[in-house]
């Protein structure tokens, strides 16, 4: 009895292994041969959220743009922080009416500058690049600014200075 339930127990390991090496593929831009370019704008959907999150939410956006500088100058594609940066501001969006009535219009000009920023950043460590990748984030981080201020944020902590990597 015990050595069928050891059978049994291999079969379900094989199978189970088996689906999930077959479950889905790579879509990075190094696997599929295309462009490093955040330039892709993908939709996202908001999902209702309480003011305390909000807060939290818009918290994050800093925390990205700060990972986006560390990557400046590397051959780092850092496309996953831009897309948390542009979920969290169409959920912020979509919440500002009950959390930050006022800031609709900055929400949406952060959303054209999350847009901007994907279009302008390319991953690389040559000079002119590093510059204008840097030129990128400088002017999201004016926007952001603006965003918090509209928000009824304390805008200070956007003032702390972006790190690279170069």
């Amino acid at each position: 009895m015990t050595i069928a339930r050891y059978l049994v127990l291999a079969v379900v390991a094989v199978v189970l292994t088996a689906c999930g090496a077959s479950t889905g593929t790579s879509s990075s831009p190094a696997a599929t041969g295309s462009s490093s370019s955040l330039s892709s704008s993908p939709t996202f959907s908001a999902t209702p959220m309480s003011c305390p999150e909000f807060d939290v939410t818009a918290a994050h956006l800093l925390t990205y743009v700060h990972y986006v500088s560390l990557d400046v100058g590397t051959d780092n594609d850092p496309s996953s922080y831009v897309d948390e940066m542009r979920q969290a501001v169409a959920e912020l969006i979509a919440n500002a009416p009950s959390c930050a009535a006022k800031a609709g219009s900055a929400l949406t000009a952060l959303s054209a500058a999350n847009d901007a920023l994907a279009g302008a950043y390319q991953p690389g460590a040559g000079a002119a690049q590093v510059a204008a990748d840097k030129a990128a984030l400088a002017a999201y981080v004016s926007v952001a600014k603006a965003a918090w201020t509209a928000m009824g944020k304390d805008p200070s902590p956007w003032d702390t200075e972006l790190k690279y990597s170069v």
